[in-house]
């Protein structure tokens, strides 16, 4: 009796034991029901013939499916053919590693045959005897695939715009002046390869007369707080030496953590060539039309000088002659003015005047050494027929590279000065100067 009783005792304890743990597992159960039908991933299980024999409701909002018309069919039926070799992949690790959740992408196919784009782990617990499947957890990331394929697409129609823009972009660095990244066109331009190029720094571009302007550029761009496009024009030097001309516009900006420079450039040697050689060839012509002008006053002048020298006077020369043969005729009465003597002081006077005013308008031959001489002869005329005390002061022109037709500008120059100032100046002392500097020759 006693050992019947000890038997059912035990099979109470049983009883209880296997109550208490179904009860568990009920509880489980209920649980996990409760935590896949609230949550808003999709929580899947299926066979070894990979037969879907549960679903959670999130299906039905993610994918447009009812559970319970999906429970059954393969769980490729989900997928969409871009996603085939994907899935095959990750189906061969999870027969290779039981137990080992794999995490993976896949690109569903709605109801409705739009895509959708599901991340999560599949795990092969098929050895599990609460599971006996393959369990996957998967939720929707479309717009998240979305947000990154468009940032994707951003940095790539930003790659190609840096690239191959038809402009010189450089980005460098605030701080030291090294360069962090160039363009393809820079390459072309400056003639570098790309690693060469990158090995250099701002200053290295430039002729070393302008590394003050970069300095003095680089400290302006760190003293302005704002991020404000700043426009300057430098000479650049191509790998070959030969100077560009580049007009650029700099935005400074942060780049890999640290202050950098952003300068967009356009070669613009070309145009500022064809304007040197334009303004050139405006003082080439300015200078043929300046010695045209003055060729021909010098005609007009040496035609003037010829008529008084050849014409008036021999005239005035041979009314002198006759005025002597008068005076010797004519008998001065007492107390009567010597009117032929005054007469005759006039016409030599004249005679005089016209000598050195046709002298004047002879153009003079005009070598360096010549025209220092002939500076010199009008400076004595007109110490002598001004009474003013002069003095010259007249550096060596032989290195100065004057051309006759300056010379002679020059020459006219003081001839015209030496004038107003004897009409104009009341002066009593007049000092002139000829000096030459490497910036040219200054007339004083």
């Amino acid at each position: 009796m006693a050992l019947e009783e000890q038997l059912k005792r035990t099979n109470q304890d049983l009883e209880l034991i296997v109550q208490e743990r179904t009860e568990e597992i009920r509880e489980t159960e209920r649980r996990f029901h409760s935590m896949s039908y609230f949550s808003t991933d999709i929580n899947i299980i299926c066979d070894e013939q990979e037969r879907m024999i549960y679903i959670s409701p999130a299906i039905r909002e993610i994918l447009g499916y009812s559970p319970e018309s999906m429970t059954g069919k393969s769980f490729q039926d989900l997928l969409h053919q871009d996603s085939a070799a994907t899935y095959s992949e990750v189906h061969d690790l999870l027969l290779s590693r039981p137990m080992v959740p794999q995490s993976t992408q896949l690109l569903a196919r709605h109801r409705n045959g739009q895509a959708v784009w599901l991340e999560g782990t599949l795990n092969n617990l098929l050895s599990d005897p609460g599971i006996r499947g393959i369990m996957a957890n998967l939720q929707d990331v479309t717009a998240r695939k979305s947000a990154e394929d468009a940032m994707l697409f951003s940095e790539e129609k930003y790659r190609s715009l840096f690239y191959n823009n038809p402009a010189c972009i450089i980005i460098w660095y605030l701080d030291d002046l090294t360069i962090a990244e160039i363009n393809h066109t820079v390459v072309q331009t400056y003639g570098y390869s790309y690693a060469d190029f990158m090995r250099l720094s701002l200053p290295d571009l430039q002729a070393p007369e302008d590394h003050d302007a970069i300095q003095r550029f680089s400290e302006e761009m760190r003293s302005v707080p704002s991020f404000e496009n700043v426009s300057h024009s430098w000479r650049h030097l191509h790998q070959d030496g030969q100077v560009m001309y580049m007009q650029n516009t700099s935005h400074k900006f942060e780049y890999n953590g640290r202050t950098a420079v952003i300068t967009i450039q356009i070669n613009e040697t070309a145009k500022v060539l064809l304007e040197h050689k334009l303004e050139e060839e405006q003082a080439r012509n300015m200078r043929e039309i300046t010695s045209a002008v003055i060729n021909a006053q010098e005609r007009e002048r040496e035609e003037i000088g010829r008529e008084l020298h050849d014409n008036i006077n021999p005239l005035l020369a041979a009314s002198r002659l006759y005025l002597g043969m008068l005076k010797g005729s004519v008998e001065k009465r007492d107390g009567e003015e010597d009117f032929l003597g005054e007469t005759d002081k006039i016409l030599l006077l004249a005679i005089e005047n016209v000598r050195q005013l046709s002298h004047s308008l002879v153009r003079p031959r005009l070598s360096p050494d010549e025209f220092e001489a002939s500076v010199g002869a009008l400076v004595n005329l007109f110490a002598k027929s001004s009474g003013m005390k002069v003095e010259l002061e007249l550096d060596d022109l032989s290195g100065a590279g004057a051309d006759e037709d300056l010379l002679l500008s020059m020459y006219r120059i003081f001839q015209e000065q030496m004038n107003n100032i004897l009409k104009y100046s009341h002066a009593g002392h007049v000092t002139v100067g000829v000096r030459h500097n490497p910036d040219g020759i200054l007339l004083r």
